[in-house]
């Protein structure tokens, strides 16, 4: 299985079962960094598509400048 985890506001890939990605987690809070589980997928189509849904419904909203 693939899983999407979020470290420091990036997505990153994890290969293996869900407890290798609740370790890498882990290892990422140790070392300092944020991150948490995002999704699973099964295949590299669907990694793709639950990213990108992820991108646009996470995407940062910037207020307008006032300078």
């Amino acid at each position: 299985m693939i899983h999407g985890i979020l470290v420091d506001g990036m997505i990153e890939r994890i290969n293996g079962r869900p407890r290798d990605a609740d370790a890498e987690i882990r290892k990422r809070r140790t070392a300092g960094h944020t991150s948490a589980y995002l999704f699973g997928a099964r295949n590299e189509q669907e990694f793709e598509r639950k990213k990108e849904a992820e991108l646009v419904t996470r995407r940062p909203l910037y207020g307008r400048s006032n300078a």
